[in-house]
């Protein structure tokens, strides 16, 4: 049996009116990029659906509207966060807080933000700081963390 108590064999479930388990959103920082395609790599390995913007939306087209029509039949919005990819993330910013508002306020707003090794979290912006993050470390401990959360729903 994989780690998170999945079946190399077996699909994990997709929530009803779901196409994908997660949608992995990173910035351009290179670090961000590295680490987002290691998560998708492992995602996939153990058959969860992703959609990867850098591999699924030609650059530039990532819209507001074109990332809502994906949320909108996602289980889990996985989103990289790095000082670097907060210095100027205006848009990304009032779409969280767009997708928060929708939650009304609810912790388990179906967002895992991840954090650089060394974020301050108080840089986050306001409406996920109480959101459960999980943070990057050397020792791959956080791929484990997003693969059990996965997990668990299906």
């Amino acid at each position: 049996m994989a780690q998170g108590g999945i079946h190399p064999w077996s699909t994990p479930f997709l929530g009803e009116g779901k196409r994908y388990h997660a949608c992995i959103t990173t910035s351009e920082v290179e670090d961000d990029i590295t680490s987002a395609k290691l998560l998708r790599d492992e995602l996939r390995s153990y058959g969860f659906e992703c959609f990867f913007e850098e591999d699924d939306i030609k650059l530039g087209q990532i819209t507001p509207d074109a990332r809502q029509k994906v949320l909108n039949c996602t289980m889990y919005w996985i989103i990289f966060l790095s000082e670097k990819s907060l210095e100027g993330e205006g848009l990304l910013r009032l779409q969280l807080q767009s997708h928060m508002d929708s939650y009304q306020g609810l912790v388990d707003s179906g967002i895992i933000p991840v954090l650089a090794e060394g974020l301050n979290k108080r840089l986050l912006p306001e409406c996920i700081q109480k959101v459960k993050n999980v943070r990057i470390d050397k020792v791959g401990r956080w791929l484990r963390k997003i693969t059990e959360t996965l997990s668990a729903e299906s």
